[in-house]
C-alpha cells in the first residue's frame, strides 16, 4: 500500500483537491452564483423592457422642458396671492357663475398657523342643490385651498363656513389690512 501511495501520490492529491473545489463550489459558491444569475437575468430583462420603450420615448431635453413647465404650473398653484378682498370677490364671482344668490358674506380674522395663514369666510346661500354643488365645486377646485369646513342645508338655503389656506410668504403685504 505504501509504494501505491508513493507511485500515485501526486494524482490522489490532484484528485483529493478537485473533490475538495469541486465541494467548496457547490456547495458555498453555486447559491451565490444562482442568486448572481437570478439579477442578471432581472436586469436584462429591464434592459430589454426599457429599449422597446426607447423607440417612442421623447428626448431628456423635452422632458426637462416639460418638468419645468409642470413645476411652474404648481408653483402657482401654491404660491397664490391671497387676500380677503380677493376672496370675497372671487366667492361673488363664483356665486354669479353657478345661480346662488349669496346672503351675509363675511371674512373674519386672518389665523395664523405658522408658515400658513387662514382666512375664514362665512356665508348664507339661496340657490337649488345641484346649482349649490356647482358653486361648492368650484370653490374647491379654484386657484384657491378652499376648505370646507361646515355647511348646514336647509329647503332651498344653506349656511357655509369655510377657510382659504395660504402659505405666508404667497400673501400681498397689502391684502392682509384689505
Amino acid at each position: 500500500m505504501n509504494e501505491f501511495l508513493a507511485r500515485y501520490k501526486y494524482t490522489l492529491l490532484t484528485a483529493t483537491s478537485v473533490l475538495v473545489l469541486l465541494f467548496v463550489v457547490g456547495y458555498f459558491l453555486f447559491p451565490k452564483m444562482k442568486k448572481a444569475s437570478e439579477i442578471l437575468v432581472a436586469v436584462r430583462s429591464e434592459i430589454g423592457e426599457s429599449s422597446l420603450l426607447e423607440n417612442n420615448t421623447v428626448s431628456p431635453d423635452s422632458l426637462i422642458a416639460s418638468y419645468k413647465k409642470i413645476s411652474a404650473d404648481l408653483d402657482s398653484y401654491v404660491n397664490v396671492s391671497v387676500s380677503a378682498s380677493k376672496i370675497l370677490t372671487f366667492i361673488l364671482d363664483a356665486s354669479k357663475e353657478n345661480g346662488v344668490a349669496l346672503q351675509d358674506l363675511s371674512t373674519g380674522e386672518v389665523v395664523n398657523r405658522g408658515e400658513n395663514l387662514e382666512y375664514p369666510v362665512r356665508f348664507k346661500a339661496n340657490s337649488s342643490f345641484p346649482q349649490f354643488h356647482r358653486f361648492l365645486t368650484a370653490l374647491e377646485n379654484s386657484t384657491y385651498c378652499v376648505k370646507v369646513e361646515n355647511v348646514d342645508m336647509t329647503s332651498g338655503s344653506a349656511s357655509v363656513n369655510l377657510s382659504v389656506l395660504s402659505k405666508s410668504s404667497a400673501v400681498d403685504k397689502a391684502g392682509r389690512d384689505e
